[in-house]
């Protein structure tokens, strides 16, 4: 059921103000209802992730049980993943395409609909965090896509504008598929904190190889708590 805006601003600690305000903004995926704020759970939850803040109150009971690897999470994601190049790619909708060409989804799910699934989550809200880094993924968490949570990286030149709030266009782009709610939002949350550490993000302004990015994942990726 959707969340008011007085719900939403209880979630993320903050004041109702300051939600209007975001949603206003384009920062926070919302939709008018009856000329109010409304806010799917699960992406305010998920928004808040890829910026690194805290939620509060529990996650939606009825979630599945976690089943990311307990060891690593994000070694063993981008390890199902891989690094592909792209060039010459001049929108989103391009960016995807190329992507989706080049990799093998473990799901059954069929490239066309994934694209589609992609360009509305754009559409929603820009899944650009600044710095020339995006984390594009599904606005729905589906395992036919990937029954296991799967990274793919795509390096990309040049950069592509993105709608990111600094206007600066992305040279890396995460595409994050995760068969249920409960593991997207564990697995953003850790490229999130990954992606604030100063040396990783060089391995990715310099297109650093595979297995590179594994090594430096490796040493970042927090064991399970």
């Amino acid at each position: 059921m959707p969340l008011d805006l007085l719900h939403a601003a209880k979630i993320l600690g903050v004041s109702s103000d300051t939600v209007r305000r975001w949603a206003r903004q384009g920062r926070l995926g919302s939709r008018r209802q009856g000329g109010e704020y409304r806010f799917e759970e699960v992406e305010l939850r998920e928004w808040a992730a890829s910026r690194g803040m805290k939620t509060k109150g529990p996650h939606p009971s009825a979630w599945p049980t976690d089943s990311i690897n307990q060891d690593q999470p994000l070694v063993s994601a981008f390890s199902r993943g891989g690094v592909v190049t792209l060039t010459d790619a001049r929108s989103q909708e391009e960016v995807f395409e190329q992507w989706l060409g080049k990799i093998d989804m473990e799901g059954e799910g069929d490239s066309s609909l994934l694209l589609e699934d992609l360009c509305a989550r754009e559409k929603l809200s820009s899944t650009g965090l600044g710095n020339g880094i995006a984390i594009p993924h599904p606005r729905t968490p589906n395992p036919q896509y990937s029954t296991k949570p799967t990274i793919f990286l795509a390096q990309v030149s040049p950069e592509v504008p993105w709608n990111s709030l600094d206007g600066i266009g992305v040279h890396s782009l995460f595409l994050l598929l995760n068969p249920t709610p409960k593991e997207h939002l564990r697995i953003l949350s850790r490229v999130a904190f990954i992606l604030r550490d100063a040396h990783f993000q060089r391995l990715l302004t310099s297109k650093a190889s595979h297995k590179e990015l594994m090594e430096a994942l490796a040493s970042l990726d927090p064991t399970a708590t």
